[in-house]
């Protein structure tokens, strides 16, 4: 499991929405902790681009109920656009924060880059919902860890208590890792103001479903 002193590079994970206010906060206030390098990640989802262009797709406009053919090469476009908005604000942040700053765009299905073959950092934060609450650094508000066992456990709670509550009354609350809708069910029970994992036990394809549905960042550890 990674350490403080091995710590380079904390990755924010992006999806093509706008920018998670919340995920934003926490992954500026780690990189400027621990003097690293803030490495916004955007994921170009490949599986959208390839629905996109097929025969038969259609795309729902939210504010008609209205469907209308999908053009793959105009979500591109728009995709690009979005995604040139995304980075400037989040360059905007960062220089105010006074991190150094490097943007990527991942191409893959879902999370999966960020985490296949190899980690892309030592701490990924994840936070697809833009209703994500803010994390408060001195809340005295809990934060859930994602156990697969005790060793892990206690590393990552040093982790925690290190990078992120550190003086903090920061309660701390272990989770078994499971299944999704378990997780979900436990996070709408303890309303957590952080969930942290170890990233090599969440399965990749449940971390998005996990990014949308915990009202809170996700933070993935890498080894």
């Amino acid at each position: 499991m990674a350490t403080s002193e091995h710590l380079r590079r904390v990755a924010l994970a992006l999806t093509q929405s706008d920018l998670p206010a919340a995920a934003v906060e926490l992954a500026l206030r780690l990189a400027r902790r621990l003097d690293a390098e803030l490495a916004g990640a955007l994921i170009e989802d490949t599986n959208l681009l390839r629905a996109a262009a097929l025969p038969f797709a259609r795309e729902l406009l939210w504010h008609t109920d209205e469907e209308r053919e999908l053009d793959a090469e105009a979500l591109r476009l728009r995709l690009q656009q979005r995604a040139r908005r995304v980075r400037a604000e989040l360059e905007r942040r960062a220089q105010e924060q006074g991190v150094t700053l490097s943007f990527h765009t991942l191409r893959g299905p879902g999370f999966q880059p960020l985490l296949r073959p190899a980690p892309f950092a030592e701490l990924t934060v994840l936070a697809a919902s833009r209703t994500a609450r803010r994390h408060r650094q001195d809340s005295g508000e809990r934060i859930v860890i994602l156990q697969t066992d005790a060793a892990t456990a206690a590393t990552l709670a040093a982790l925690v208590e290190r990078l992120i509550s550190a003086g903090s009354a920061t309660r701390t609350e272990y989770l078994p890792w499971t299944d999704v809708e378990t997780l979900v069910a436990a996070g709408q029970r303890l309303r957590p103001a952080l969930v942290v994992a170890p990233a090599a036990a969440v399965p990749v394809e449940a971390l998005y479903v996990l990014a949308q549905r915990l009202d809170c960042p996700l933070v993935l550890v890498a080894r």
